[in-house]
């Protein structure tokens, strides 16, 4: 019988091995099944593998027995949720990543927690999702990972490193694998070998291709790393020996490469046929090609130009337009060079350009910009040539073509007639060549001319001197010459200019110049002034009797040599050359007509001077010399003792002309007549009017003396003292004391000590405020006041010079005028310059029209700046400047009254007879008239006759780009108006009206949003 406590001992015991063996069971299966998962897994089923992973951490009881707790088997479900969490990553699930954040997020101190990021990691890489890996890769820590995973942890991280090219990681990374014998160590040594490529450690980057050079995987990349590396190193012998015997066999994929390496190899060992043959196989590879580097298309573009090869080096230069490198600069010079050798020069000229505008190498940009400025002058952009060359000479003044740049610069500056900057620019030429000395002289003899017709006679002589100083062109040192003579002439160095002008006429060949029969009439003039007035005449005669000789120049030597006769009081030869001009009717005959008077008149035929007096007033009412011819003519009469035409030829003075220097000479005449009748009341009314209003002059003497004699002879000494005790200019007592005074001051004047004279006339003015030389104390202290430039005082010396009739009102009435014109107070300069215009100032009658021409013009006074200009235009010897000022003139006052057509007309008068700024203004004036009118095309011709001849008038350049520019917008052209505006913006820089207008006009075309 078994006991109750036995029994149930026995169940208790029986239950616990149950219980057991079925805890064993349950915990074999769970196992079994994760080995299993592990090995699928490890096999790269991840698929099986996922699904009995999650059988072991998602069944709750992996047998029948209900009793089993999978909690006491966490390790094995917590790696089984790791793993399943895996393989939905290599399966690409797309709840994978979550997976996996939540395994981490609930057992963050799990191992498997550090790993789960690295295996996130591996699965992007794998997917070449190298940003999202390199993320997860950095979230490891290489401890963490077992030995086998530190090495895949290492290179994969390295290589993700390598993509995003942060170099240095990458190298530390690839350095922790590429020396161990693991299948990582030679794809981490080839990858340590390129960066050290990449950062130019071509010595660490041969040793380490070394090591990979048998390897099947890297070696044909290690044959061109190392070839590559050789060239770069410069050692072309080590190229050509290691590349040949490689490409020769013919079966690396890396074939075409080599070839290009070759290439280049040889290029810089300067054998051009053999680079070109390998540069050759290279480009008939396309898909090898497609890498080319610019400095590889230099080289092959550079090596087909040395083989003369034109059109392929210009086939491969021409992709380097748009590159932005050194080997872009120096293919463009190539380039330029290729097209010059297929004689292209506008494709050069634009090659070189580009050349010239990069700045990586200043050799080549130097060579670039002067080809360029060469090209542009040649292929008539002269502008362009022009900006060109002025940037070579200011950029690089030490260059060893800078002769040459300067040189061609003042080709350029002498073609756009800019002569002075031309000559600045060819007398800093250090080592000038014969074509520079020619085209010196020329530069020189222009300039001269144009500054000759600025009336700077003295400069010019100097230009000229020059230009003769580089006798390269006959015909230039001819007319050189010429010149000169005029401007010594101009000058008043008589006997410079004749020995000038007898050297030009003794000049072989030189009667073939238009010029030569001017020099004979010049030269009879130069004698003239001198006096020599046999030689004068003579070589007026030889002007005379030239072939083809000026007919109004001939007349004028014709009356010169009249006047050399008179001199020479061979009377009949004299009256022979008057009576030509006379009949001819020329300019001049109304003088001649006088002269031949006078003749008459020497000869005591006194009737016959009066008959030709009268001719004269007739045939010429309006002449300068009319009233010369009254005085003459009454004169004559009082002589031939017809007292009463006398007087009434003189009193036709005094009314006609009241300014006229022979009014006092008349009333003098007309006292003296009286005094002959016995008139003695008459004669004392009319010997006082000359004292009171011509006191201190030599008529007021005489006629104080006569007054004198009347009373004296009347016995009445008495009142005349009275009368010479209270008449200004009268008194007699004083006179001695007046004339040391002024003695005293004029000695100090006639030394040249200004500051000397000037408070001592100032003392004789003051003392003697009548005194006899009070003309001459005035006169001579305004003069050495300006020479001081105090003009304000001067002036006032002048004004009480002009205020009445004497030696100096001339000279007073010139200086005044002149001194308020100077101040551009032309309201104060108009009186004076009218009393100058009267016919008693001859000399200064062309300067009295032009100045009151001026006066009317800043007036707006249309019709009196017509008046005058007219007058101007028609003056025999006026300077052809201010011929052509009126002619400018007339144009503004017919644009006022809106007569274009006259205006155009008077326009085309200035621009086709000078090159001065009159000339820009007048052909700006045609433009902008054209331009109104709608001709837009002509006006842009226009406006480019004034660019391209007149460019050294900047202003008027200026304005004439304003308005190519509004011609432009009128032609909707808006890009080449606004980049004419933009040029005006970049490039002027005066301070007057042009940059606001070009900004004003800039702004009205942006408006427009056109």
């Amino acid at each position: 019988m078994i006991k109750k406590s036995g029994l149930l001992a026995f169940i208790i015991s029986s239950f616990s091995i149950h219980f057991a063996c079925a805890q064993a069971t349950a915990e074999y299966t769970v196992n079994e099944t994760y080995r299993k998962a592990l090995e699928l897994f490890d096999s790269q089923k991840y698929a099986s593998a996922n699904e009995l992973f999650r059988q072991v951490y998602t069944e709750v009881n992996s047998t029948t027995n209900s009793s089993y707790d999978p909690s006491k088997n966490t390790t094995t479900k917590v790696n089984a949720e790791y793993y399943a969490a895996v393989c939905a990553l290599e399966l690409n699930n797309k709840n994978a990543e979550s997976e996996l954040l939540s395994f981490i997020k609930t057992y963050p101190d799990n191992p498997k927690s550090k790993t789960a990021k690295f295996q996130i990691g591996k699965v992007y890489f794998k997917n070449e999702s190298y940003t999202e890996a390199l993320n997860w890769f950095t979230q490891v820590e290489e401890i963490d990972l077992n030995e086998t995973d530190q090495l895949e942890y290492n290179f994969k991280l390295g290589y993700c490193y390598f993509v995003a090219k942060d170099y240095n990681k990458a190298k530390a990374h690839f350095s922790n694998v590429k020396d161990g014998a693991n299948r990582f160590s030679e794809d981490a040594t080839y990858y340590y070998a390129h960066i050290a490529y990449i950062n130019k450690d071509y010595p660490t980057a041969l040793s380490h291709l070394n090591k990979i050079k048998n390897s099947p995987k890297y070696a044909e990349i290690y044959q061109f790393y190392t070839a590559q590396i050789f060239l770069i190193n410069g050692k072309y012998d080590d190229v050509i020996a290691f590349t040949e015997p490689i490409v020769s066999k013919g079966n690396s994929k890396y074939k075409p490469q080599l070839h290009k390496i070759l290439g280049a190899a040889y290029f810089n060992k300067k054998n051009y046929p053999i680079a070109q043959r390998n540069f050759d196989v290279y480009l008939s590879n396309s898909a090898a090609t497609a890498d080319q580097t610019t400095q590889d298309t230099y080289q092959i573009g550079y090596t087909y130009y040395q083989n003369k090869e034109y059109d392929k080096a210009i086939g491969q230069l021409e992709k380097l337009i748009d590159a932005d490198d050194a080997y872009g600069q120096y293919g463009m010079l190539t380039l330029g060079n290729a097209f010059l050798a297929k004689q292209n020069k506008l494709n050069a000229r634009a090659a070189f350009q580009r050349g010239a505008k990069l700045t990586y190498d200043e050799g080549v940009r130097e060579d670039c910009l002067l080809n360029y400025a060469k090209l542009a002058y040649e292929t008539n952009f002269s502008q362009q040539g022009l900006t060109a060359a002025k940037e070579f000479v200011s950029k690089y003044p030490r260059s060893k073509n800078i002769d040459e740049a300067k040189t061609l610069l003042g080709e350029i500056l002498l073609s756009s007639k800019n002569y002075k900057e031309a000559l600045e620019t060819l007398e800093s030429v250090k080592k000038r060549k014969e074509n520079t000395d020619l085209l010196y002289q020329k530069v020189a003899y222009y300039r001269g001319a144009e500054v000759f017709n600025a009336r700077d006679f003295s400069y010019a002589a100097e230009l000229f001197d020059k230009s003769l100083n580089n006798p390269v062109d006959g015909k230039i040192e001819m007319q050189a010459l010429y010149w000169k003579a005029e401007s010594l002439f101009e000058l008043q160095r008589y006997d410079e200019a004749i020995n000038t002008y007898d050297d030009f006429l003794s000049y072989p060949g030189i009667a073939g110049l238009p010029i030569y029969k001017y020099a004979y009439y010049n030269v009879g003039y130069a004698y003239f002034q001198r006096e020599n007035y046999g030689k004068a005449a003579d070589y007026f005669e030889r002007y005379v009797n030239s072939t083809n000789a000026d007919k109004k120049m001939a007349m004028d030597a014709t009356l010169r040599i009249g006047d050399c006769n008179f001199v020479a009081k061979s009377y009949d030869k004299a009256l022979t050359q008057y009576n030509k001009v006379i009949i001819a009717g020329a300019a001049g005959a109304d003088y001649a007509i006088f002269q031949k008077a006078m003749i008459q008149g020497v000869q005591n035929k006194l009737n016959d001077k009066i008959y030709s007096l009268k001719s004269l007033l007739e045939l010429y009412p309006h002449s300068s010399y009319n009233d010369d011819a009254i005085y003459e003519s009454a004169y004559a009469s009082f002589v031939l003792n017809n007292y009463e035409q006398a007087k009434a030829g003189f009193n036709d003075i005094i009314q006609r002309f009241p300014n006229s220097s022979y009014v006092p000479k008349a009333m003098l005449n007309i006292g003296l007549i009286y005094v002959n009748t016995e008139d003695d009341n008459n004669a004392l009314t009319a010997y006082k009017a000359i004292v009171t209003k011509y006191p201190n002059t030599s008529e007021s003497k005489e006629a104080v003396l006569a007054i004198k004699n009347i009373y004296v002879d009347k016995g009445n000494t008495g009142e005349f003292l009275t009368y010479a005790k209270n008449t200004p200019g009268a008194a007699i007592s004083a006179s001695a004391q007046d004339s040391i005074s002024f003695e005293a001051a004029n000695n100090v004047y006639m030394k040249g000590k200004c500051d000397e004279s000037v408070p001592a006339f100032t003392t004789y003015i003051n003392e003697f405020a009548n005194g006899y030389f009070i003309n001459d104390a005035h006169f001579n202290r305004a003069e050495c006041l300006m020479k001081q430039k105090r003009t304000d005082e001067a002036l006032a010396d002048y004004q009480y010079l002009a205020a009445k009739t004497n030696k100096y009102s001339e000279k007073a009435l010139f200086n005044t005028s002149k001194i308020y014109l100077d101040k551009k107070d032309f309201e104060s300069a108009k009186p004076y310059l009218k009393r100058l215009e009267s016919a008693d100032f001859k000399a200064n009658y062309g300067y009295a029209i032009v100045g009151l021409m001026r006066v009317s013009n800043e007036e707006n006074n249309t019709d009196s700046t017509l008046y005058y200009a007219n007058k101007v235009i028609s003056f025999d010897k006026m300077p052809l400047e201010e011929i052509n000022a009126a002619h400018l003139f007339s144009a503004k006052a017919y644009l006022t009254k809106g007569d274009t057509t006259i205006a155009v007309k008077s326009l085309g008068n200035v621009s086709s007879t000078t090159k001065s700024v009159n000339a820009a203004e007048a052909k700006y004036l045609t433009a902008l008239i054209q331009y109104n009118k709608g001709q837009y095309k002509q006006s842009q011709k226009s406006c480019f006759e004034v660019i391209d001849n007149l460019s050294n008038h900047d202003y008027w350049v200026a304005k004439s780009f304003l308005l190519l520019a509004d011609n432009y917008y009128k032609q909707g052209d808006n890009f080449q108006a606004k980049s004419t505006l933009q040029s005006i913006l970049d490039n002027y820089e005066g301070s007057d009206d042009i940059i606001p207008s070009a900004k004003e006009k800039l702004a009205k075309i942006n408006r427009s949003g056109k």
